[in-house]
């Protein structure tokens, strides 16, 4: 008499039962996978977003800076400018007083 005995053979139904099982374990470990990927993906996207959000941050504070300064430099010389325009306006306007007066005061 042989020691082991012959294994039974499962049935069609169980068969059918743990092929569907592991069917099922299939598609849930690739699911796994699948959501373990996606928040991957998310959290890669995310840092990405958050370095190019920060080098336009950069670069627009540096555009204000540069902006407000050389706004200031405008204004400056703007006024500078008017500064200039007003002396020389009211240089020419005591000349022609001058010449007014001049001519209103000498007779003919």
């Amino acid at each position: 008499m042989p020691s082991s005995m012959p294994r039974n053979k499962p049935s069609l139904a169980e068969r059918k039962r743990l092929l569907e099982e592991t069917k099922q374990r299939l598609r849930l470990q690739q699911e796994a996978r699948t959501i373990k990927r996606i928040e991957e993906l998310d959290i890669e996207a995310c840092e990405r977003l958050g370095r190019q959000l920060q080098l336009e941050h950069k670069e627009l504070n540096s555009e204000l800076e540069c902006s407000e300064t050389d706004t200031a430099r405008q204004y400056t010389l703007y006024l500078s400018d008017v500064e200039e325009d007003l002396n020389h306006s009211s240089t020419v306007e005591t000349v022609n007083i001058n010449k007014s007066s001049s001519l209103l005061e000498t007779p003919d």
